[in-house]
C-alpha cells in the first residue's frame, strides 16, 4: 500500500524539516511513502474563513477517489494510547484501498468540504497544535504504529 501525508507548510524551521525527513524515510522502510508540503496563498486572519477554505480545496485536489483519506483533526475521532492507535492504524491499512492520504488542513482548520471527504477524522489529542508540531506528533504515531504492529522493539 502507498502512503502519503500532504499538508499545508507554513514556514520552514530546521528542526521541523529534520524531523519531516527523519520520518519518511523511517516510515519508508516499512510502506511506499511521501511527504508532501503544500503552499497556500497568504493571507490576513481577517480573511480565515476564505484562507481555510483555499487550503482545504489544495488539499482536496491532491486526493483521488481510490485513496482512503484520513484527515487529523482535534475534533476527531480520539485514541486511549499508541497501542489504540495502532490497532486502528492497522484495520486501515487491511481496507483494501489502493493508498491512504494522511491530512492535515491549515492554520484555521479544515474546509466542511474536506472534513465530509475524509473517509475518517482522527485526533492526535483535544490540544491546538500548531502545524509543524501536530505533523511530527502525526509521523511518529505512524512509525510507531508500524513499529507495533511487527513487534519491533520501539514502543514501551
Amino acid at each position: 500500500m502507498k502512503a502519503r501525508f500532504i499538508f499545508i507548510q507554513s514556514s520552514k524551521e530546521e528542526w521541523f524539516l529534520k524531523a519531516l525527513d527523519l520520518y519518511e524515510r523511517k516510515i519508508s522502510a516499512f510502506t511506499d511513502f511521501e511527504v508532501k508540503t503544500l503552499k497556500a496563498k497568504g493571507m490576513g486572519r481577517e480573511n480565515s474563513d476564505e484562507k481555510k477554505n483555499k487550503e482545504s480545496q489544495i488539499l482536496l485536489d491532491q486526493v483521488s477517489e481510490k485513496d482512503l483519506a484520513i484527515l487529523f483533526d482535534e475534533r476527531g475521532k480520539g485514541f486511549s494510547d499508541s497501542l489504540a492507535f495502532s490497532e486502528n492504524f492497522k484495520k486501515t491499512l487491511e481496507s483494501g484501498k489502493q493508498s491512504v492520504t494522511f491530512l492535515i488542513g491549515g492554520a484555521y482548520g479544515a474546509s466542511k468540504e474536506l472534513k465530509q471527504r475524509a473517509d475518517q477524522t482522527w485526533s492526535l489529542s483535544p490540544l491546538t497544535m500548531n502545524h509543524m508540531l501536530a505533523s511530527v506528533v502525526a509521523l511518529e504515531q505512524v512509525y510507531r504504529a508500524f513499529t507495533i504492529d511487527r513487534n519491533i522493539p520501539y514502543h514501551n
